[in-house]
């Protein structure tokens, strides 16, 4: 037994058979998938268990680590603060921040970091944190300014897995005067949902673990591994904060580390569902406005979702392929596709991207990100659609190679595209 329940508006009720397939082909242990349309939330579907003995429902109020997907909301933070007149996109972090300067770091640029590009995607060991300085906004600061610049302060797309949201809390602290966990706590109040980057003791009786599936710990062992000193060692097996270690009841994760999940720093590590993701995806397919909540002016919004032609077509040295991004520091989907799922085909070169038939198509534009595990959140600005799926049982990879999110979403672009179809006739 599943346990679906939740809403869908009349004409999508594809999302829910495509989101109860999930689970009667024991894919999902719990799960949760919301959609807007025009601004108008017309799936919200939530399933399963919250925990792995099946003793607890997974329903509307349940939350977990959506890892990097946390990413997106961090960015439409900076859109914030460049709407506010605070912050540009074009100017040097140092100018902000002088003693980030230091190390090779002095031209790195806001939308450099944001593109994950900044230089500081992983940390020597003596500038990795420690977990009493995630709760002390100034001594980490100190700490993450000295570190030199990966890549000789040489331009170099290198995914920032954890330290980008350190780095960008400070310069919101700079900028807005609060930190993006307070930000995005107030905001989540007005949209009528729960975002938490810093979670509250007074929410841990709706948290849940994630947990891996056995046979993507499988597959994750017996990958090839890298040269120790290689981006992708550095970056997602070097660099970590000093002074905790996960334990049996953590499941061996720090997604489920309390002390880690206290702090406002990381949005690696951010606490939601998909009525989260979906309704911060919404803001920004609506034009960064929605229930009455302005968090972006519409011409930043414009310039954020520019596509930035630097390194375009360069791989990025830690994930091992090229992905397009905008100047608001969010991904932007394969060309040719109707859905933002992008997967890379082993058979023929573990680097190689490519398309299954079923998601081909035209005139869809998805922005946005995806974490750890398999959670996605995107937008489409022209079609003014949002999508947001945060599951508890994590995948190899993420979002973007993951067809548990595909199906639903493929099923609710095809809805869309139905009525859309229907109300030219």
């Amino acid at each position: 037994m599943a346990n679906i329940s939740g809403s869908i508006t009349p004409g999508f009720e594809p999302v829910r058979e495509a989101f109860e397939a999930n689970f009667t082909e024991a894919l999902e242990l719990g799960a949760s998938y919301v959609a807007y349309y025009k601004g108008r939330k017309v799936v919200d579907l939530t399933g399963g268990w919250a925990d792995t003995k099946k003793t607890r429902p997974y329903d509307s109020n349940t939350i977990h680590v959506v890892h990097s997907s946390g990413k997106a909301i961090e960015a439409i933070v900076a859109a914030h603060a460049v709407s506010k007149g605070v912050l540009s996109y074009e100017q040097r972090i140092a100018d902000i921040w002088p003693e980030f300067g230091q190390g090779g770091k002095a031209d790195v640029l806001v939308k450099d970091l944001l593109e994950h590009s900044g230089g500081v995607g992983w940390l020597d060991r003596e500038h990795c944190p420690l977990i009493d300085e995630m709760l002390d906004l100034d001594k980490l600061a100190a700490r993450l300014a000295g570190q030199k610049h990966n890549f000789g302060g040489v331009l170099t797309k290198s995914y920032h897995a954890q330290t980008r949201g350190w780095y960008l809390n400070e310069v919101y602290r700079r900028t807005l005067g609060t930190t993006h966990g307070e930000l995005v706590r107030g905001w989540s109040n007005q949209l009528g949902v729960d975002v938490f980057v810093g979670l509250p003791e007074s929410a841990d009786h709706r948290f849940c673990k994630v947990v891996y599936d056995p046979a993507a710990l499988m597959a994750m062992a017996s990958a090839p591994r890298p040269p120790p000193n290689h981006p992708t060692v550095l970056t997602m097996g070097k660099t970590g904060i000093k002074g905790v270690k996960p334990g049996k009841a953590d499941g061996g994760l720090l997604s489920n580390n309390m002390q880690v999940l206290r702090a406002q720093t990381s949005s690696a590590f951010t606490v939601t569902n998909a009525a989260g993701l979906a309704a911060f995806a919404n803001v920004m397919a609506m034009g960064g406005s929605a229930r009455g909540l302005q968090i972006v002016d519409a011409s930043t919004h414009a310039a954020a979702h520019v596509i930035d032609p630097r390194n375009i077509d360069a791989n990025d040295a830690v994930l091992g392929f090229p992905w397009p991004s905008t100047i608001g520091g969010w991904g932007v989907s394969t060309p040719g596709t109707i859905i933002p799922n992008v997967r890379l085909d082993p058979s023929t070169n573990p680097k190689a991207r490519y398309v299954p038939e079923e998601y081909k198509g035209s005139g869809w534009e998805w922005v946005g990100w995806d974490g750890m595990g398999g959670s996605q959140i995107q937008w489409d600005p022209k079609r003014k659609c949002a999508i947001g799926y945060a599951p508890n049982l994590l995948k190899e990879g993420g979002g973007s190679n993951d067809d548990r999110a595909a199906r639903c979403t493929l099923a609710f672009v095809k809805c869309v595209e139905a009525l859309e179809s229907s109300s030219r006739l």
